[in-house]
């Protein structure tokens, strides 16, 4: 009996330690890999001008006619990108009826015409318009122009202003 008290002790002892020896515990591992992104400069970072206008000009359906290109330009992108896709957002044209083609200058009557230069398009504010740049390549230029656009009778003077908001988007 005392062989078999031994024995059980010993099983239990080891079936103890066996139990304590099997503890596990689990953990995550996580990463991200992107596509890297670009430094986005519009006009080297100056403000666009369109030029300053006379308001006797704004007759009826005056356009001030479209500045030379001005550059949105890129740096800096991480290799590996195949498209860099950009999106301009801002406000747009209010004083008129709502021309969602044309940004807010804050001019009631003369909002701002943005186009795309290279495939002589529009670029509305509500961001429709996409500028696809395939293989961008480490950096380069992307030409805009911009006018005064009149939509409406001009019932203010002064410095017309806008914000354009681009956002990038990398594949």
């Amino acid at each position: 009996m005392r062989i078999f008290a031994s024995k059980l002790a010993i099983a239990m002892g080891l079936l103890c330690i066996a139990s304590f020896v099997q503890a596990q515990t689990t953990f995550n591992i996580t990463g991200t890999i992107t596509v890297g992104t670009c430094t986005i400069a519009v006009n080297s970072g100056s403000p666009v001008n369109v030029g300053t206008f006379n308001s006797n000009s704004f007759t009826g359906s005056f356009q001030s006619g479209f500045i030379p290109n001005f550059n949105l330009s890129y740096s800096a992108c991480a290799e590996g990108i195949e498209t860099l896709t950009l999106k301009l957002t801002g406000t747009a044209d209010k004083t008129t009826g709502g021309n969602v083609n044309y940004w807010d200058s804050g001019l009631p009557g003369a909002p701002f015409e943005l186009k795309d230069a290279k495939a002589n398009v529009d670029l509305p504010p509500s961001g429709a318009t996409l500028i696809t740049i395939a293989n961008p390549g480490i950096s380069g230029t992307y030409p805009l122009t911009a006018q005064f656009h009149q939509t409406g009778t001009l019932t203010k003077t002064g410095v017309g202003t806008a914000t354009v908001t681009v956002n990038a988007t990398y594949n």
